[in-house]
């Protein structure tokens, strides 16, 4: 596949008329996700990656004391490349893998699509109990609940025990 280039979009959802003014026209996007700097002599630029792992093009705006800006890889390939035609809020990575963001890999998705995705196609099924990333009690926890319960008691009642485990 040919390597196409184009400009990044402007992003006045997220900027003033002033500082979108200053980033339209300073850097390249590409088909294959790669981000190119204009100012810079066409320098490819090194992406920086979040916690959540999406590539992101971290730049400032309006100088030193201007805003920082970090704007998903992803999404600017997307809104560089592939019509948007039915108006859908988020990007979806079609193979999960979030740092392949060439044209081909992805497509635009409302949440609900890009949920389902990620259970049906992805198998990504979510965690329950205690594996839960956002579960309040541990496992030794649950059990000692679980043995302990007793309904309406005084010492073993569910404000009881819940009081007694910080939930």
């Amino acid at each position: 596949m040919q390597e196409e280039w184009k400009q990044v979009p402007d992003l006045l959802h997220k900027l003033t008329p002033e500082q979108n003014d200053e980033w339209v026209g300073k850097y390249l996007v590409s088909n294959l996700g790669r981000i190119k700097s204009i100012k810079n002599k066409n320098k490819i630029l090194k992406p920086s990656k979040l916690q959540t792992g999406y590539l992101v093009l971290s730049t400032k705006i309006g100088g030193r004391e201007g805003k920082c800006l970090a704007e998903r890889i992803h999404r600017l390939v997307a809104i560089a490349f592939i019509p948007n035609t039915e108006n859908k809020p988020e990007v979806n990575h079609k193979n999960g893998d979030k740092e392949n963001n060439t044209v081909y890999n992805l497509e635009w998705s409302t949440p609900s699509e890009n949920s389902l995705h990620s259970v049906h196609v992805l198998d990504n099924k979510p965690q329950k109990g205690f594996k839960n990333p956002l579960a309040k009690l541990t496992e030794e926890q649950a059990s000692y609940v679980r043995l302990k319960y007793k309904p309406k008691h005084k010492l073993f009642g569910a404000r009881a025990l819940a009081r007694e485990l910080g939930v």
